[in-house]
């Protein structure tokens, strides 16, 4: 008897309720970021049950065949634990929701069907980007001109997280003939 109410006990200790995943979706990128790589996984896992993959990547260069989760997400109005992929065709997406919005607790559904002829604009990583700047113009660009420049043009990058110590602190800002050399990069990769 002792053996089953210490089960029951630990069954209701791992039971992540409705409530519990909202604040920790409120706090998920402090939650996240502060997180070792361990910790993340385990984080998923309380989220996705399962992921099938095909055995190989498909013509429509889908790997996934469904995502099973551990609790129900509304989809097209109902509430389902698995997300068949076999038959449809998906677009995959990553929003970034600010903390403004997610504190107002509103609703926001959205139907897209988006014409064949998109194109999405592609991204490069700050090394391609300097690398690329280095062999056509000859200079030198550190990512925070980089990061500069994206933000002008409203490339919106995740919050910087080494800051400076003091708030009077100067940031160099980017010479206009290297802001000219970065704007020609993110033009070359299709960022802008």
């Amino acid at each position: 008897m002792d053996d089953v109410k210490s089960q029951i006990r630990s069954i209701r200790q791992e039971k992540i309720s409705g409530d519990n995943i909202y604040r920790l979706l409120l706090a998920f990128d402090e939650v996240y970021g502060a997180a070792t790589e361990v910790e993340r996984k385990e984080f998923m896992r309380a989220f996705i049950e399962k992921i099938e993959l095909y055995p190989q990547k498909r013509k429509d260069s889908c790997w996934i065949k469904s995502i099973s989760f551990n609790f129900p997400v509304p989809l097209n109005g109902q509430e389902v634990t698995e997300l068949p992929l076999e038959n449809e065709t998906t677009i995959e997406t990553v929003v970034l929701l600010s903390r403004e919005f997610q504190k107002s607790r509103e609703h926001i559904y959205l139907d897209y069907e988006p014409s064949k002829d998109i194109e999405f604009p592609t991204s490069a990583t700050y090394t391609e980007i300097k690398a690329w700047i280095q062999e056509e113009y000859g200079l030198k660009v550190s990512s925070l001109y980089v990061a500069q420049i994206k933000q002008k043009h409203g490339i919106i990058e995740r919050e910087c997280y080494n800051k400076p110590k003091s708030e009077n602190a100067k940031v160099p800002q980017c010479p206009p003939e290297k802001e000219a050399a970065i704007e020609a990069a993110l033009r070359h990769f299709k960022m802008i």
